[in-house]
């Protein structure tokens, strides 16, 4: 089943996914611009390895996303059919599942601030971080603009 944001983003997605590999800086809601070496892409999700070297990886919510630069548009509009939504990795709850087992240390970043922790549970609209000391913090998915695996 494809997701309705991959739908709706099926062209930018899909122009995003031809960029693997290649650097682009990334300008997120809150202004921030993310350097990364585009991976992969998901049905509401693009990720990749920061720019810089560090040894983490970044997974951005595509809406929130207000630029990207540095995308190959040449042949852009080859990009225009709905039919390569399919080609999507799964949402970004499946992503998460997915890491769970190995309860990655998270970094995760809203518009005005970041918080740290253990992934420990997710569901299919939030996820749970564990942080050492403190409550667990329940986390929606919509909420978040982009976060590391560090």
């Amino acid at each position: 089943m494809v997701s309705r944001v991959a739908m709706d983003n099926a062209p930018f997605l899909s122009l995003v996914a031809s960029a693997k590999r290649h650097s682009v800086a990334v300008t997120v809601a809150s202004g921030r611009e993310v350097r990364l070496h585009i991976q992969s892409v998901g049905a509401d999700w693009i990720s990749g390895f920061p720019a810089d070297g560090r040894d983490t990886a970044v997974v951005i919510r595509v809406a929130a996303v207000m630029s990207v630069c540095g995308l190959p548009v040449t042949g852009a509009a080859e990009h225009e059919s709905l039919g390569n939504a399919k080609l999507f990795r799964p949402p970004l709850s499946v992503l998460l599942s997915n890491l769970l087992h190995g309860s990655p240390v998270l970094s995760v970043h809203f518009r005005n601030h970041s918080v740290k922790g253990w992934l420990v549970a997710q569901g299919s609209d939030f996820a749970v971080l564990g942080r050492r000391g403190e409550q667990d913090l329940v986390i929606p998915l919509e909420a978040i603009e982009w976060l590391e695996v560090l």
